[in-house]
């Protein structure tokens, strides 16, 4: 077993870019192209989809139309959550009138530096190796934090495993204790010891449990883990850009195998929980296609079997900032529901920025695409709503010129389209220009995504998200 440091207090964050940052990051980088099998031909897809079922539909995307299936139940109201927010969390959902948080606990929680010995996935499921570790480590922020939101009455979910960099231990001997960095086994059996430590703790049977033994019931495992190689392209896992092509992020099959052991983990800390996980739903099917891996209603029909529930995150207006397209959200989530066979469907994470005025973005388009994503996911039968992003900075350092904002809005309709030919003809113009001043502008939008302003006070979209609340 890794040895450790003294844990952290701190929330765990997440930088939305990435995942847009790895998209673009593909078409800049030729070599990696060259790399990567050839168009439509599967990296590595761990295990084969539906029988009968091309490994790529010639459809670009699935039709929801008709594809209900009778045997899905109406899943009642739809109910609203605040999804990794930042701040007072509690008093801004009580404020909002929200019943839902989704928060996420990674490694890093507990152990902020690791080294040591292996770990194997035996000894990780061991009572034995369970209750050393739990005694030795310090659960008070996590507590603090769940005992906040058990005042204010929400429901909570909980989100562990995550693989995202933010979320791993620094290694003594330098980067993160990732599947590369450490092994693929040893790093699966210590993340399935971390969540089976962190889950016993809120099952409410009195084993190592937190104060006053609370319950915690929906847990998340992994975090977009289907998009696992474009975020670890774009920097959000380790090792990132060129590096991730041929790593463990590129494997189906470790892909699967780190799902079915983190649902395992759950499973056995608390037999009763309701587990799920996020799948990232606005990769158009041909980026996926490039990188030579499934799309996410593939990838949903390959974990289905394993799965409580199903939650999906959407950002189709990441680029674009009009028209916005929150109707998109409901689209998705009709065409899980068919796909899941009737278990519940969570908008896990959605948002729009309200700025930089420049590219477009406002608040009054903000509040519109909150209204028409809600709207349509209700419609649609959505089990609850999450919208990602409170108190952002609003505040951006890179200067942006017109030519900044054609390029953003073409590149924006390409990937939009799923064109990679076009995307990639775009960057070869000018490939400094792109990867060195084009990305800092889009990272500028994520500046932007809060219902509240710097100064604390209210967006449109926060009166908007009340009134949904309250209906």
């Amino acid at each position: 077993m890794l040895g450790t440091s003294a844990p952290r207090e701190s929330v765990l964050g997440k930088n939305r870019v990435h995942m847009h940052r790895g998209i673009l990051f593909i078409f800049l980088y030729p070599l990696f192209l060259q790399g990567c099998p050839s168009m439509g031909q599967p990296l590595d897809d761990g295990g084969p989809v539906d029988a009968g079922q091309d490994a790529y539909p010639d459809v670009l995307l699935p039709s929801v139309e008709g594809v209900l299936a009778p045997e899905v139940v109406d899943p009642g109201p739809m109910e609203y959550g605040l999804s990794q927010a930042s701040g007072p969390v509690a008093a801004l959902a009580t404020e909002l009138g929200v019943g839902w948080v989704r928060q996420t606990f990674g490694w890093r929680f507990l152990d902020e530096v690791v080294e040591g010995e292996p770990l194997d996935i035996e000894q990780a499921m061991s009572d034995e190796m369970l209750e050393t570790y739990s005694r030795a480590r310090d659960f008070s922020s996590l507590d603090a934090t769940i005992e906040r939101f058990r005042a204010a009455e929400l429901e909570i979910m909980v989100g562990v495993g995550s693989g995202w960099r933010r979320a791993l231990p620094r290694l003594e001997s330098g980067g993160v204790a990732g599947p590369t960095e450490i092994g693929p086994d040893n790093y699966i059996a210590h993340q399935v010891l971390v969540t089976r430590a962190i889950v016993e703790r809120f099952d409410g049977d009195g084993y190592l449990d937190a104060p006053g033994s609370p319950i915690i019931r929906y847990w998340q495992v992994e975090n977009e883990l289907n998009e696992a190689l474009t975020t670890a392209i774009g920097g959000s896992r380790s090792p990132t850009g060129v590096d991730a092509v041929g790593s463990d992020w590129a494997s189906g099959a470790f892909i699967d195998r780190l799902l079915f052991a983190l649902i395992e983990a759950v499973r056995e800390a608390f037999p009763e929980a309701q587990i799920g996980t996020n799948l990232h739903a606005s990769v158009h099917p041909n980026i996926n296609r490039t990188l030579g891996v499934t799309n996410w209603q593939q990838t949903l029909r390959r974990w289905r079997a394993r799965l409580d529930w199903v939650g999906l995150d959407l950002y189709p207006n990441y680029l674009i900032s009009e028209p916005t397209f929150g109707s998109r959200v409901g689209d998705a989530v009709l065409e899980a529901r068919s796909l899941s066979a009737g278990f519940p469907v969570f908008v896990i994470e959605t948002g729009y920025s309200s700025g930089p005025d420049e590219t477009g973005f406002s608040e009054s388009l903000q509040e519109e695409y909150l209204r028409d994503a809600a709207q349509s996911a209700q419609t649609a039968g959505a089990r609850a709503f999450f919208w990602y992003g409170t108190r952002t900075s609003e505040a951006h350092d890179v200067e942006i010129s017109e030519r900044d904002v054609a390029a953003i809005r073409a590149l924006g309709e390409a990937n939009d389209r799923g064109d990679a030919g076009e995307l990639l003809a775009l960057i070869a113009e000018d490939r400094e220009y792109y990867e060195g001043h084009l990305l800092r502008v889009v990272d500028a939008t994520a500046r932007y995504a809060g219902l509240l302003r710097a100064d604390g006070t209210p967006k449109p979209a926060h009166a908007t998200l009340r009134e949904l609340a309250a209906d």
